[in-house]
């Protein structure tokens, strides 16, 4: 491909955000532009897992790549959320499952 006489469109690299960096109540509003996998080492056990990416497009057209959790991964499912939907997540509390283990909770509401 001859690049000579192409222009610099926008700027396209991706802001990433972390829930679980965030206290409950913490809220973010984007539209879903689709899902990825990317695979990240756990620092605790060195074990390396899939975690799931939602990838959003802010009002401002700013793109933003959100790390998923379970608890993330089935709110958005269940609430059958499309790409294009203008949504906004709220995190929850935490969520005992028993056992020592615990998920995050989200409400999504649609935006119009």
């Amino acid at each position: 491909m001859n690049t000579t006489n192409m222009t610099r469109g926008k700027k396209v690299n991706a802001e990433i955000l972390k829930f679980s960096a965030h206290k409950p109540g913490f809220t973010f509003r984007g539209k879903l532009l689709g899902r990825s996998e990317k695979p990240w080492v756990d620092k605790d056990d060195g074990e390396e897992k899939i975690i799931p990416v939602f990838h959003f497009e802010n009002e401002t057209h700013e793109r933003i790549n959100v790390f998923g959790d379970a608890g993330l991964v089935n709110a958005i499912s269940g609430a059958n959320i499309q790409e294009g939907q203008w949504i906004e997540i709220e995190k929850g509390e935490q969520h005992d499952l028993g056992g020592g283990k615990r998920v995050n909770q989200y409400n999504i509401y649609e935006l119009t």
